[in-house]
């Protein structure tokens, strides 16, 4: 039976993080991906197979092309697996193995460390590269996947696409891009002159179901894995407009 990684039982946080580490210390300068062995052996002390059952003690995993082909008792080499003989074994037997994490709320492109209007002086790419440095931390945290919910524009595509394709390591990102609100709403500008206001593009602002329905078709032709609607207002908004609901219930009904 075939389990894929990114499913509960699949990916093994422990396993995959170390896994990446020995990739880029050997992969060559002029590599173009981080492709995993076609198959590999994980030796495990201490295993959690199915959260809610016991550990397991000195157990085998199988490994087939990104995803566990079995798990077997007691640690066995790549003859007694039937793979082949240069398998790559990953040597977790003093260590406990277990699923990956996953956070279904993330802001990877956040946490620029030059103030809250660094969107006003940086290109996208810039908040790219520091998704970039979060997901590399998330990952050796032991979180697998995430879902990132509000990176604007583009800036988290190109990563989660790069993470994908193996040319990056990082977590499995699944990704709204921008989120949807009315205007002067939770994911609009706010207290910046008119011309900045309406310089700083904000694709996921609409108002009306017509205008939210085109709004949130838009998205998924960018490439939104999910749709994230910010109905509310929130806590650091600096706007006027305050914390209850503000789309209309005929604006959140007829969007899709």
């Amino acid at each position: 039976m075939r389990f894929p990684f990114t499913r509960s039982l699949a990916v093994l946080a422990t396993a995959l993080t170390v896994s990446i580490a020995a990739l880029s210390e050997s992969t060559p300068a002029n590599a173009t991906a981080l492709a995993p062995p076609p198959f590999s052996i994980i030796h495990a002390g201490l295993l959690l197979a199915v959260p809610g059952k016991q550990p397991v003690s000195r157990a085998t995993i199988a490994v087939e092309k990104g995803s566990i082909k079995e798990i077997k008792a007691g640690f066995l080499d790549a003859a007694a697996l039937g793979l082949p003989a240069d398998t790559p074994v990953i040597d977790l037997t003093d260590k406990f193995v277990m699923p990956g994490f996953i956070d279904l709320h993330v802001h990877l492109s956040g946490g620029a460390e030059r103030g809250r209007d660094l969107n006003l002086r940086e290109p996208d790419n810039y908040f790219t590269v520091v998704a970039y440095r979060s997901a590399s931390a998330t990952l050796m945290s032991g979180f697998t996947t995430v879902r990132d919910l509000g990176s604007t524009a583009y800036t988290i595509f190109g990563l989660r696409d790069a993470i994908r394709d193996g040319i990056v390591a990082g977590p499995r990102i699944l990704a709204s891009g921008d989120p949807i609100s009315p205007t002067d709403g939770h994911a609009d500008n706010h207290n910046l002159r008119e011309e900045l206001l309406t310089a700083v593009l904000r694709r996921g602002v609409c108002n009306g179901p017509d205008d939210c329905q085109k709004v949130v078709r838009e998205a998924v032709r960018r490439g939104a894995d999910v749709i994230k609607v910010m109905a509310t207002g929130g806590t650091l908004d600096e706007s006027d407009a305050g914390t209850g609901q503000q789309f209309t219930d005929a604006d959140q009904i007829n969007r899709g």
